[in-house]
């Protein structure tokens, strides 16, 4: 989506920060995002971001679940993501499950979907990572489960 999209989120529904894949990812973002640039928050998706590809954007948006399957299969390229997150802002974040021994669809460990809220606990792991504000679940379960883990993890996490 464009400046002109983005425009229509942030006035309509008070939308301050959005998140997009990065250039290096199977999904890239390419549209011209002009004066809201800022606003967007890189993420690393199926591809780790390099430093370059966050020039002009507000900074990174973790997703944990992708960092976290990717320690524990061992894929490469996250061996210096730490502390390139350390470097930027992190604007927000993207919070799945993550169910060590069993495959999601893309072949990580990552899913969309929790049987179990101790699935999220790996977050524990990140907190030092944790964005000042924003977290989103990155869930398909229904509403009140959604509800329920975000008030467990709020219990887990914040002091």
């Amino acid at each position: 989506m464009g400046a002109d999209e983005i425009g229509f989120l942030s006035k309509a529904f008070g939308s301050e920060v959005f998140n997009v894949h990065s250039r290096s990812s199977s999904h890239p973002y390419t549209a011209d995002a002009g004066a809201f640039l800022s606003s967007i928050y890189v993420e690393n998706a199926d591809a780790v971001p390099f430093l370059a590809e966050f020039e002009g954007f507000g900074g990174v948006c973790i997703d944990y679940a992708h960092w976290e399957s990717a320690r524990l299969t061992g894929a490469g390229g996250y061996s210096g993501f730490g502390p390139l997150a350390g470097s930027l802002r992190i604007g927000c974040c993207h919070i799945s499950a993550v169910r060590p021994g069993i495959r999601s669809p893309w072949g990580g460990f990552d899913h969309h979907r929790f049987s179990d809220p101790a699935e999220l606990d790996y977050v524990l792991g990140y907190r030092r990572f944790l964005p000042e504000s924003w977290a989103s679940l990155e869930l398909e379960n229904g509403l009140q489960e959604q509800l329920a883990v975000a008030e467990r993890l709020a219990g887990l996490l914040l002091p």
